[in-house]
């Protein structure tokens, strides 16, 4: 949503990161409201909350920044085609999942589309129009439905209700080799091809092809009681390939 050749403007996340979005009002006027996590027996019900349009010339609220993990953010934000956005593809709230965990230039900060069907983000940003007026996380709880929109501002009503957390998720640990049974590679065959279905070469002990494209599958296994919906995956990639902490194996 943002493009430096353009001009138009850059994420509110990334505005928030340096500094830009005042959540305290000290200084510029509130321009952040951060929304806490909620407890299991205080869920979030219908609560409203007015957003300001980005280019807004104002020191209103321009994000929104609802907790859902230890630095894990969902953030809506509202995007009007008017001055430096002009050239934006649609209007309305964008929602983003930011991660502070994750280094900037490695992917801090997803795009939520409102139309996962469209194959681009060019109508990304949530509406009041059906159905690309709610946006519906189950695993964390989050509910966010857009309830009006103009020129100057959005409405959006926040419902955040805590699922069970009885889940139990892991992933199995390593071998004396380095390896464990929920990390495997898909290696391309000479065509460039891969297996249609990727529990086809769990066991097979595929090596990473040198200069090709090599697909990596991790598999979360849950021992709870309760559907676990909303972790994430990180695989650390070393190189050269095979070199463990302790050196080559």
């Amino acid at each position: 949503m943002s493009d430096k050749d353009n001009a138009i403007h850059v994420l509110g996340w990334e505005k928030w990161r340096v500094g830009w979005l005042d959540e305290t009002g000290d200084a510029t006027g509130k321009t952040l409201t951060r929304v806490a996590k909620p407890t299991v027996a205080t869920p979030i019900v219908d609560s409203d909350y007015t957003i300001s349009a980005t280019d807004a010339d104002s020191d209103t609220v321009k994000l929104v920044a609802i907790e859902v993990g230890d630095r894990l953010y969902y953030t809506a934000e509202y995007r009007w085609q008017s001055n430096l956005d002009t050239d934006l593809p649609d209007a309305g709230v964008v929602i983003t999942k930011a991660n502070e965990h994750i280094n900037q230039g490695e992917g801090p900060v997803i795009v939520q589309e409102s139309d996962v069907t469209a194959g681009n983000l060019d109508d990304a940003p949530f509406t009041i129009n059906a159905p690309r007026k709610l946006f519906d996380d189950i695993g964390s709880g989050v509910n966010i439905e857009v309830t009006s929109m103009d020129a100057n501002e959005a409405q959006i009503r926040l419902n955040y209700a805590l699922p069970p957390t009885e889940n139990d998720v892991y992933v199995s640990d390593i071998n004396e080799r380095w390896k464990s049974e929920d990390v495997w590679v898909d290696a391309p065959d000479v065509g460039g091809n891969f297996e249609a279905d990727p529990l086809a070469v769990i066991d097979t002990d595929e090596q990473p092809v040198v200069g090709e494209l090599n697909k990596v599958y991790g598999r979360v296994r849950n021992q709870g009681h309760a559907d676990a919906t909303n972790f994430e995956v990180h695989l650390e990639i070393r190189e050269p390939w095979g070199a463990g902490a302790r050196g080559a194996r």
